[in-house]
């Protein structure tokens, strides 16, 4: 599955819980790989897990950052059938399984944004 994920971050102004004085909004896709018996077995699953794919930090005093899953993308659109994988690993581009910025992980491979 690949979840759509918000990342926004929110900066106040120091000593106050008015609106915020900047905010900043961007987008990643976070890929899952799990086995399940069948298609809607698959998306209950999926759509059981979006509220783990929500999280909200203070990094520190006037700054706050949430994330929120905003969209599911059809599982279908993910991965080919598992008859049709040996197949499609060797079309042109492989299987896409998901992928992130190097800048996104520490040198130990751990998420920097939280």
């Amino acid at each position: 599955m690949q979840v759509v994920v918000a990342v926004e971050g929110l900066w106040f102004a120091p000593g106050t819980d008015g609106p915020p004085v900047r905010s900043q909004r961007r987008h990643r896709i976070d890929a899952q790989l799990f086995a399940a018996p069948d298609a809607e077995a698959a998306y209950r699953t999926a759509v059981a897990w979006l509220p783990g794919f929500s999280d909200k930090n203070h990094d520190g005093p006037g700054e706050s950052t949430r994330m929120f899953a905003i969209g599911l993308h059809q599982l279908e659109e993910v991965l080919p059938r598992r008859s049709e994988l040996s197949t499609a690993v060797g079309e042109p581009y492989g299987v896409d399984v998901g992928g992130y910025a190097p800048s996104d992980v520490d040198s130990d491979g751990v998420s920097v944004h939280g």
